[in-house]
């Protein structure tokens, strides 16, 4: 069994005493090659614990993250049953995917996307935590343009969301990092454009060290 990686994982990272975990086919290793776990397909993040975010084979949905620790025993999932507001059928599907560790602590950040009847879609980046008991909370929803593509939406402890997405602004079609703040404002931070920066096709948002 190989997993593709899930949209923002990677195949290694350190936890917080500077263990090294990585992947090597399907199997997760720690350290010097001891074994923690099988059927992984990336590695999301390590947290400062020792527990470690993967993605692996969900049910009919797709790809899951899973959270295991450090002896492979799978604490929790993720999504949540929840997390599907409607059925694949209907439109619905999650896409561009981020992880980002801070100490004990993990935020997960989808775009989402699904048709409201006809020609109408809606889309939207959905913030979840992970805690120190191993369960996934709701943080926050930050909707989206339609018209436009987001690409790797990155989310932070204090609830800022990053996003890249479409310039709709821009002629030529280009792409701008937007910070969508707490208080629900937002902040255009960076812009292809004025950056004299030609970005390549399916460009993704990167944001480190996560601690």
């Amino acid at each position: 069994l190989y997993l593709p990686p899930l949209a923002g994982t990677a195949d290694f990272d350190f936890d917080g005493a500077g263990v090294l975990h990585y992947r090597c086919r399907d199997v997760l290793y720690r350290g010097d090659g001891q074994i923690v776990a099988g059927s992984v397909g990336g590695i999301a993040g390590v947290l400062d614990d020792g527990r470690i975010i993967v993605s692996r084979s969900g049910d009919a949905k797709g790809t899951q993250l899973a959270v295991v620790d450090s002896s492979g025993h799978e604490l929790s999932r993720f999504p949540p049953p929840d997390f599907y507001v409607t059925d694949l059928a209907s439109g619905f599907y999650p896409y561009n995917s981020s992880t980002t560790v801070e100490g004990n602590s993990a935020y997960v950040a989808f775009g989402r996307r699904y048709s409201l009847g006809g020609d109408t879609t809606r889309s939207e980046v959905v913030v979840y935590e992970l805690d120190q008991e191993s369960i996934w909370r709701f943080v926050r929803r930050v909707e989206m343009d339609a018209r436009g593509n987001v690409y790797g939406p990155v989310a932070f402890a204090d609830g800022t969301v990053l996003s890249m997405e479409d310039d709709l602004d821009d002629l030529k079609f280009g792409k701008r990092v937007v910070a969508h703040l707490p208080n629900n404002t937002t902040k255009v931070v960076w812009r292809e454009s004025e950056a004299g920066v030609d970005l390549e096709f399916e460009a993704a948002l990167q944001v480190g060290p996560r601690r």
